[in-house]
């Protein structure tokens, strides 16, 4: 994602400041790992005998860039665009953090948004558990999402397909082409709520 957020964040930038005046509550969250190769939850894993599958073991990094109520920061915009924030991606548990943080907001329906550029990865936990278990993992997580009335979720693709994953989704699409395809996106989610 490090080469498409230059890109992606005046949009995304332009999209908080229409929300802003719009009264309209929003976050911007963003995960990674905290290195290449697990780092030291992987240590801490073959430390103590490197048991065979052992679940996740990279140590996760999860961002508020904006919080709900508050300005983004300036320099959580440079951070947004700093390519020593852009590691590898549990996409399942990053989603599910998101989550939580949507289920303590008040309003009655509440809105999702994933921007995408790839399948999860993290060396680490592929190589000590199987290909499958970031992929299982984070399929789990949209459904259990999907199925909560409060939660709308969708997601775009950016250069990459979500449409497998995601009930409502767009892409793939360029960076430069983000907000033009979620809009479209919003209205069919929103249409679909009656």
């Amino acid at each position: 994602m490090v080469e498409r957020m230059l890109a992606l964040s005046g949009q995304l930038k332009a999209l908080a400041e229409l929300f802003d005046a719009s009264g309209i509550d929003h976050a911007l969250f963003g995960f990674t790992t905290l290195g290449w190769h697990g780092g030291p939850t992987r240590y801490a894993w073959l430390e103590t005998g490197a048991k065979a599958y052992p679940g996740r073991v990279c140590a996760l990094l999860h961002v508020r860039y904006k919080d709900f109520g508050t300005a983004m920061p300036d320099d959580a915009w440079r951070e947004l665009v700093d390519p020593a924030h852009f590691f590898e991606n549990v996409d399942g548990e990053a989603l599910q953090w998101a989550w939580r943080g949507l289920a303590e907001r008040p309003h009655p329906l509440k809105v999702l948004i994933v921007i995408s550029d790839g399948a999860p990865v993290d060396d680490a936990t592929l190589s000590a558990n199987g290909p499958g278990i970031l992929d299982r993992h984070l399929r789990e997580v949209i459904a259990a999402i999907e199925s909560d009335e409060e939660v709308l979720l969708g997601a775009v693709g950016i250069d990459y397909r979500v449409s497998e994953l995601y009930a409502h989704s767009a892409g793939p699409v360029e960076s430069d082409d983000f907000i033009d395809s979620l809009a479209p996106l919003l209205m069919q989610m929103l249409d679909e709520t009656g």
